[in-house]
């Protein structure tokens, strides 16, 4: 059996990995590499060597090919065609195909095909069942799902991302609410200091205006007495000097 000359992470290939069928390498891209389970990955594998043996670019073939080695390896039928169908998008009529024609392969090796789709789909098979025409529905609804399926994610993430506005611009209403509120408070607590300072000044007012009624009150007596006492010092002093 042929195996990989060498193996190499690059980002340009389409999918979780690829094999150069002239050089033997194995290209992995990572980021579709790490979301596969270990039976993904595992069958991925599988399906590269299929090409290097097979030589050939025959995606169908390469398919078979993992499915025979991985039974060989011990694997079951059920984990390995949950594997498989959770590794493609199934977003192409060519990727259907290819999913309807290896569960194909694999209801040839069980004798109860029923409980094999009902264990890869979760599923309940109709009574009488053309098995070729439930596994085209089968997979055509994996393609749907699928699509559905990025449609939700794209909806909820974008539901998500709206909610996240709407709750910024509600904080930043509320933060809004908080700082007139704090700006009135404080014109507020202004506006009773200058009413305090009024109102100590105009009982200041009134004290000095009420010393000063008091002392001009006390204006007229004052001179009276000052006349009197000029008259009768005026008086002593002119019988002094008489006498």
């Amino acid at each position: 059996m042929k195996l990989f000359s060498s193996t190499q992470e690059v980002s340009w290939i389409n999918g979780p990995a690829a094999v150069d069928l002239n050089t033997a390498v194995l290209y992995i891209n990572p980021a579709a590499w790490n979301k596969l389970s270990e039976m993904g990955k595992k069958f991925v594998i599988a399906h590269e060597l299929g090409h290097l043996n097979a030589a050939e670019d025959n995606e169908m073939l390469a398919d078979r090919w993992a499915f025979w080695r991985c039974l060989e390896l011990g694997d079951d039928t059920v984990d390995i065609l949950k594997a498989y169908y959770k590794s493609l998008p199934f977003t192409t009529k060519q990727q259907i195909a290819r999913g309807e024609e290896l569960l194909q392969t694999a209801l040839s090796t069980d004798n109860d095909n029923t409980s094999v789709l009902r264990q890869v789909f979760d599923t309940k098979i109709p009574n009488n069942a053309n098995i070729h025409e439930f596994i085209g529905l089968i997979t055509a609804g994996v393609s749907a799902a699928v699509s559905i399926t990025g449609s939700l994610v794209k909806g909820i993430k974008q539901n998500k991302t709206a909610k996240a506005l709407a709750s910024a611009e509600k904080e930043a209403a509320k933060q809004s609410e908080r700082e007139v509120e704090s700006s009135v408070l404080q014109t507020k607590a202004e506006l009773q200091y200058i009413k305090k300072l009024e109102e100590e000044a105009a009982l200041r007012d009134a004290a000095a205006n009420s010393k000063t009624q008091q002392q001009s009150s006390m204006l007229p007596i004052v001179i009276v007495v000052a006349v009197i006492a000029i008259g009768i010092g005026g008086v002593y002093m002119y019988n002094k000097f008489k006498n």
